[in-house]
């Protein structure tokens, strides 16, 4: 996928006296898709390509609230027991405050320090500061395609990203920029329930729409052969796309829509996209239901409303 991707940046990144504008084809993309001559995955895929160099690190890194990162006196035995209970493959290492990230430590380089100390049981005592390497540094207001070919040249997943002071923003990887274009990357590690997160509020959660409108339904116990309206046919896949389908624009934050009993409220919209709604469940009299899944409270508060 990223070779994919990086001849299309390329492509786009050619300055050459063009037959078309490249807002003349977003716009035929965009036409492509109402008319059914996109599907919506390929439509979304090329619109992403495009809007990778409109697009700046901060819109797509992880928060530095939300990253996973290891002191650096941490022992193999503590990086390895992480590693496990996150579902990682690297993550960043910091000395006393995470504004001081040293490296990155991946979980490979633990494997083969572990081979390679096998016949010495105390290699678990060992310091994570003997395996990590250095880490790259970006700024949030670096442009994603820069990024992205930065990234391959450096073979590089993961950078940490630095706000305008020097301090610590987020962490970025290559597989949240591949995201930007394809939608979600999911593997045995993703939880499906990540994406629906219950609020403080009874019976209101907090949702990415980037979840699969199956999904969506099943949790909610909404018919998918309804969905769509009018006995039209279902032809999209997120929950996003729902969104779109029924409000016929690009949504702004605070628009609603009712889905059956699901009352859903856009919360975030980044570059046409529509990210994050509130779903609130009304019983038929508009009271809050009371048989819908209790997920527990996510800690640090992310579950709450922003």
């Amino acid at each position: 996928i990223s070779d994919l991707v990086a001849h299309a940046v390329r492509k786009r990144n050619i300055k050459t006296a063009p037959q078309i504008t490249e807002e003349e084809l977003e716009f035929l993309i965009d036409v492509g898709e109402e008319e059914g001559v996109l599907a919506e995955q390929k439509h979304e895929m090329l619109s992403g390509i495009f809007e990778l160099g409109d697009t700046v690190v901060r819109e797509v890194m992880v928060h530095r609230t939300d990253m996973t990162a290891l002191p650096l006196n941490s022992t193999i035995h503590d990086a390895a027991d992480l590693f496990r209970e996150r579902g990682l493959s690297r993550m960043p290492v910091y000395d006393g405050r995470v504004d001081n990230i040293t490296g990155i430590l991946h979980l490979k380089d633990i494997l083969f320090y572990i081979k390679k100390h096998a016949h010495d049981d105390s290699y678990w005592e060992a310091p994570v500061a003997e395996i990590k390497r250095d880490a790259m540094f970006v700024p949030e207001s670096k442009p994603v395609d820069q990024l992205f070919q930065e990234m391959r040249k450096n073979r590089q997943h993961m950078a940490i990203v630095l706000d305008e002071y020097g301090g610590t923003s987020g962490v970025v990887t290559m597989e949240d920029i591949l995201e930007e274009i394809v939608g979600e990357i999911r593997d045995e590690f993703d939880n499906e329930e990540d994406a629906i997160r219950p609020t403080q509020q009874p019976n209101q959660y907090l949702i990415e729409c980037k979840i699969h409108i199956d999904d969506f339904c099943d949790f909610f116990d909404l018919p998918r052969s309804e969905i769509a309206g009018d006995n039209q046919a279902v032809d999209f896949d997120t929950l996003g796309g729902l969104i779109l389908h029924h409000i016929g624009q690009i949504p702004r934050i605070g628009d609603r829509l009712t889905i059956g009993r699901v009352v859903i409220e856009v919360l975030e919209v980044s570059r046409r996209r529509v990210r994050r709604v509130i779903a609130s469940v009304q019983a038929g009299d508009g009271s809050p239901m009371e048989n819908l899944p209790q997920l527990p409270v996510a800690p640090h508060g992310s579950t709450s409303v922003p």
